[in-house]
């Protein structure tokens, strides 16, 4: 049970860190695009 338990926790830590990564990338493009559409 307690290596299931520690694979589980490694397989939700790297879904975490995957979400992260892609909400941080979807932030920039949506933040630079706004910065862009403010310079015009």
């Amino acid at each position: 049970r307690r290596a299931m338990a520690g694979r589980a926790l490694e397989g939700a830590v790297v879904s975490t860190d995957r979400q992260r990564g892609y909400v941080r990338a979807l932030a920039e493009c949506v933040s630079s695009s706004r910065f862009e559409q403010n310079g015009q």
